[in-house]
Order: structure tokens, then C-alpha cells, then sequence
């Protein structure tokens, strides 16, 4: 699929796939076939990304080109999420997690110091997330910032 994105000179800035991978892993994104896809900014997942789901993403060839990244309304929990947190994608810039009910405490601790979030700007944890006011209060000043951009607290 996208290598057809990338046989038009690559200009495909933003990719919506919401809910469409349910339990199954796309590893059709690591392919070795070359596709160039330079230009992917943008890449919106929300909803129903279970399993491998996030493991794969974080080996994804495009994850440091990246500068928003959306999963809206998915599945997270520590141990499947474990791997994203130690992405190093240096051009992100806005994250949205919002409505991920599997947003708790000791995961948001996790990903508040994760190298995911090193540049992040905009950071929407709003919505149906398990987190409470002493969680969120207890974040470094960048991280704090970058909530209220996204309008935190609603």
C-alpha cells in the first residue's frame, strides 16, 4: 500500500488510518523494498491498535520523520506500549493519546520521561484517559507546557 503512496514522487504528507488494523500488526511498514515516503508528516492511527500494533510501529522506517502523530482511542497498556516509549522521534511535535483508557498513571509517569516526547510541543492526554490531577501535576515544566497547548485541563 505504500508503495503505491510513494510510486507519485513521494508527496503524501499525511496518512489516515483509523481503525483499520484491529488486532493484526502491520508489518507491511518495514518492508526492505525501498519505499520512499519522505515527505509523511502526519500519520493518524486512532482507534483499536492491539497486539504487536505498537512493537511494530516503533520499528516503523518513517517513526523519525514524523512530526504528529495521533492515536486517538487505542488500546494502550505498559507492557504492549513499553516499546514506543524508547523512540527516539526527533521531529515529533505533536502526540495525541486522547480517549486511550489505558492511559494510567504509571504508564503516563513512563511516557512523561520517555525519549518520545523529547520535542513534543502539543500533547493531548484529555478525554477518557484513567488520569487524575496529582498525576498530571507531577510532570516537568516541558511536559506541562505541552499539555496545556493541547488545551489540558478541559
Amino acid at each position: 500500500m505504500l508503495g503505491r503512496f510513494g510510486a507519485n514522487g513521494g508527496k503524501l504528507r499525511r496518512l489516515e488510518l483509523p481503525a483499520c488494523f484491529g488486532n493484526i500488526s502491520p508489518t507491511t511498514w518495514n518492508t526492505d523494498e525501498g519505499v520512499e515516503l519522505a515527505s509523511l508528516r502526519e500519520l493518524v492511527l486512532d482507534g483499536g491498535a492491539t497486539g504487536n500494533f505498537f512493537a511494530t510501529l516503533a520499528d516503523a522506517w518513517f517513526l523519525p520523520q514524523l512530526r504528529e502523530l495521533s492515536l486517538a482511542s487505542t488500546s494502550i497498556f505498559a507492557e504492549r506500549f513499553d516499546p514506543l516509549l524508547s523512540v527516539d522521534a526527533p521531529a515529533l511535535e505533536r502526540l495525541s493519546l486522547r480517549d486511550c483508557e489505558g492511559l494510567r498513571a504509571a504508564l503516563f509517569e513512563k511516557l512523561a520521561r520517555s525519549k518520545l516526547l523529547r520535542n513534543v510541543t502539543w500533547l493531548d492526554v484529555g478525554g477518557r484517559t484513567d488520569l487524575r490531577a496529582e498525576v498530571i501535576e507531577g510532570v516537568g515544566p516541558r511536559v506541562a507546557e505541552a499539555m496545556r497547548a493541547a488545551g489540558w485541563p478541559r
